[in-house]
């Protein structure tokens, strides 16, 4: 937005003059531990209304050769805006069990950390079904892969998603904080974008058979 940044740094100094911090800065840096995968159910009574949320972590950053291939995999299975996902195809449209569900990847910058999560709502008696389900499109998109098709809609959608961000003020500010604070321009935005730009079905079906395996994901129902 419109502001006068010479007022503003004037501020910043006037109010900020002389303060030293007591305690020494240190970077607490987060690191990939392997971690033994549970089931939790947590009981609300009288809720009409259950959550799951599922959850793996492993070691991956966005600079990684994996990274933009992982992303589009995972655009595929539960991400979009729309109800094209596999996931959303299969607890809402066909068995009818979940408004809502989706997946995303958070990909470290600084730490090899990465975490692929699944969310979603159900009714409580429908919360079973709807785990078996996301756990049978996992297995799924690990024995048969993606589809051009798939990659193609993933790619369009994730590089308007992108686009469409960088309009927002607040959006901007903030990737040049964590541009700064990284050592990177939004060079390393460009980049990625080629990287997705250039993602195959093959590419895509093996990041995903490489890191996400059902058997290590974690996963909490809350529902009556």
């Amino acid at each position: 937005g419109d502001f006068d940044a010479q007022a503003i740094e004037t501020l910043l100094k006037d109010q900020f003059a002389g303060w030293v911090s007591k305690a020494p800065y240190a970077r607490v840096d987060r690191e990939y531990r392997d971690v033994k995968p549970v089931r939790v159910v947590v009981d609300t009574p009288d809720k009409e209304n259950a959550v799951f949320r599922a959850r793996q972590e492993f070691p991956l950053r966005d600079d990684d050769p994996d990274a933009a291939a992982l992303t589009i995999a995972t655009e595929i299975l539960g991400g979009g805006s729309g109800l094209a996902n596999r996931l959303m195809v299969r607890l809402r449209q066909k068995d009818g069990l979940s408004y809502g569900v989706g997946a995303g990847l958070a990909l470290g910058s600084r730490e090899r950390l990465a975490s692929f999560t699944i969310s979603g709502i159900a009714a409580p008696q429908n919360v079973n079904r709807a785990e078996q389900a996301l756990r049978e499109e996992l297995e799924r998109a690990r024995k048969e892969g993606f589809t051009a098709a798939e990659v193609d809609d993933a790619k369009k959608g994730l590089l308007q998603s992108r686009l469409l961000s960088r309009s927002q003020d607040p959006v901007v500010a903030n990737a040049w904080v964590g541009n700064l604070d990284l050592g990177r321009t939004f060079t390393f935005s460009r980049q990625f974008e080629d990287r997705l730009r250039a993602v195959t079905p093959a590419e895509a079906s093996a990041a995903f058979r490489k890191y996400i395996d059902p058997a290590k994901i974690s996963i909490v129902k809350a529902g009556d």
